[in-house]
């Protein structure tokens, strides 16, 4: 079996060689590789790399095992994915403090316990006397409960708190010599041995220092884990048990209930949730809590940190997946008094959406604005204190980021659809012998990808600013979307000539002047240029096609304060229109140099 898989392997690994050197013989034209631009070049070369693997793939048909094989893998690369996605959801409230507090809890410094630390065996303190007979002695507490100190004997004081160590000690001196004082401090603690156990991430025996509490014991042991209770951990001594401990007052409330010191040989026994509920929507803490028998809705709620200032409170869905047949319902606040939460209860507040948008460029209050769901751009620019004087709404620039998106996925399809065109000219080419550089409409194809390649979306929606207008016509006005950005330009009294002519620039608006006038005034179309069609584009984003020998002798066209012509180049490559690639290049030209506008006349 293995002899067999080796020689298809080989036979696998020889005929792939065959077939890539196969591409290498006919070497790409490296002079026209070097001649693009970078990003282009990169791309070009993936393409070609791309072809290679599909002539590969058609060469080489894998087995229905090796292909089930990777489904399954892509299948799990999928479930990974909804994975990751999902890891936050039915995460409990509390479980991120454990996730965040520190891992160990040896002191940095000497110990500096408070006066109720009980003492005990393995205590060590240090005793400093200064007056009429001097010592400093460490000395710590054996097993039954005493240290000794050489100038005084034994001193029994374990199961003593240590301000009572203190005035025991203070008096023993005072005892044995006149006018001596005693100065006593903790040196260093005792290690204990804590058993967790329970609903505890990591049960087991635990070695801590001596003044350890219950959640220090519960962060050593790695948290709760999902079944278990915040809120019912018992602490146990000699069978008994002397104290139960609620985390979430700490965590919620800030209150120390935790803090009660365990002794060597405590069990902390994490006892199991019984009733989860979720709250999701207009709170300011949505999460997965644990409530007590007792508690309900309006604890749910001070747990949840209260309503959000945009929560609907007469909107709140419940449902029950434990009652009989399932519960749902939508209630107000009040109606929840008569509400018995119990086990993977959900609710979630409804809320209002709170949606912004911006509005720059010549109104009196440019900024930031919340809308409502029926704000519309009239609104907005009467809230924004209206147009300044020198405004220019007919070249007023409302993008919509739906729309970029839009944007940015047909100029990839435009994009792609380009470059698979030039890596089958130049695969053609080598074929033909002929160099990639020779091949007819290749130049023109590498440069609107270079076009393409630069374009950033604007997102521009074609609209109404006009006032008075929309006014009249209430059919024009436009409803706002959330992330709306809203530019009024300065009024330009200038046009814009670009493309294939001998002198790209901005020329003085002249009512009288026709396209062939902006035109000449830019020095007439360069020899690259189209003599028979331009692209004229409006203040207000319309765009439209002049053809020089129909339109110009109609005159059925206007040009505007800040209009562009654009000038194309002289050719159709591969069936391929140029005029409708370059089109949204133009279009985003245009919103680019308004904003500029409106900057630098500032």
């Amino acid at each position: 079996m293995i002899k067999n898989i080796c020689i298809y392997s080989v036979l696998f690994f020889l005929s792939s060689f065959a077939l890539v050197q196969e591409f290498s013989q006919d070497e790409l034209d490296k002079d026209f590789l070097n001649s693009l631009p970078d990003s282009i070049k990169n791309d070009v070369i993936s393409e070609i790399s791309a072809a290679k693997e599909e002539k590969l793939e058609e060469n080489y048909r894998p087995s229905t095992k090796l292909r089930k094989s990777k489904t399954i893998r892509d299948f799990q690369n999928f479930l990974d994915e909804k994975a990751d996605e999902n890891k936050n959801m039915d995460e409990r409230f509390g479980s991120k403090f454990f996730k965040t507090l520190q891992s160990t809890f040896s002191p940095v410094n000497e110990p500096n316990f408070d006066p109720n630390y009980i003492l005990d065996f393995g205590d060590v303190i240090s005793v400093n006397i200064i007056g009429s007979s001097e010592s400093q002695e460490d000395v710590e507490v054996m097993r039954d409960g005493s240290i000794f100190l050489p100038s005084i004997g034994k001193i029994y004081i374990g199961g003593l708190r240590l301000s009572e160590v203190k005035k025991v000690v203070s008096s023993k001196v005072n005892e044995k010599f006149i006018g001596a004082e005693a100065f006593i401090s903790l040196s260093d603690v005792r290690d204990i041995q804590i058993l967790v156990t329970g609903e505890s991430y990591s049960p087991g025996i635990y070695t801590l220092s001596g003044g350890s509490n219950a959640l220090h014991a519960l962060v050593m042991s790695g948290g709760i884990s999902e079944n278990g209770s915040y809120r019912k951990i018992d602490i146990k001594r000699d069978g008994i048990i002397i104290k139960t401990i609620d985390v979430y007052k700490a965590f919620i409330f800030g209150d120390q209930d935790y803090n009660y010191r365990l002794n060597s040989g405590d069990v902390l026994y994490v006892n199991q949730a019984s009733k989860l509920v979720r709250i999701s929507g207009g709170v300011n803490r949505p999460g997965l809590y644990e409530l007590t028998s007792d508690e309900n809705f309006d604890d749910l709620i001070r747990f949840a940190n209260g309503f959000s200032y945009n929560s609907k409170k007469e909107k709140i869905y419940y449902e029950s997946i434990v009652k009989p047949a399932g519960y749902k319902k939508e209630l107000n606040h009040s109606e929840f008094v008569d509400i018995d939460l119990e086990m993977f209860d959900s609710i979630h507040v409804n809320q209002n959406v709170i949606r912004t948008v911006s509005i720059d460029g010549a109104v009196e209050r440019p900024g930031i604005y919340k809308i409502s769901d029926t704000e519309t751009l009239t609104s907005i620019i009467n809230r924004a204190g209206g147009y300044k004087q020198n405004a220019y709404p007919f070249g007023g620039i409302l993008s919509r980021q739906t729309v970029k998106d839009i944007q940015k996925r047909q100029i990839e399809l435009e994009y792609n659809s380009l470059l698979k065109k030039l890596v089958t000219s130049i695969i053609t080419a080598q074929n033909l012998g002929q160099t990639s550089s020779g091949s007819g409409g290749m130049e023109s194809v590498v440069f609107m990808l270079e076009q393409l390649k630069q374009f950033k979306p604007d997102g521009r929606v074609i609209t109404e600013f006009n006032l008075n207008k929309i006014k009249s016509s209430p059919k024009d006005t436009t409803l706002l979307r959330e992330d709306d950005q809203i530019f009024i330009p300065e009024m330009s009294n200038n046009v814009l000539v670009i493309g294939e002519v001998e002198s790209s620039g901005s020329y003085p608006f002249n009512d009288k002047h026709s396209v062939s006038d902006y035109i000449n005034q830019a020095g007439g179309i360069d020899q690259l240029g189209d003599d028979q069609y331009a692209v004229l584009v409006q203040p207000n984003g319309i765009s439209q096609k002049i053809d020089f020998g129909i339109s110009l002798k109609q005159n059925s066209y206007e040009i505007y304060p800040g209009s562009i012509i654009f000038v194309e180049r002289d050719f159709e490559p591969q069936g391929i229109s140029y005029a409708s690639v370059i089109a949204p290049v133009i279009s985003s030209i245009a919103v680019s140099l308004a904003s500029l506008n409106t900057i630098t006349n500032n």
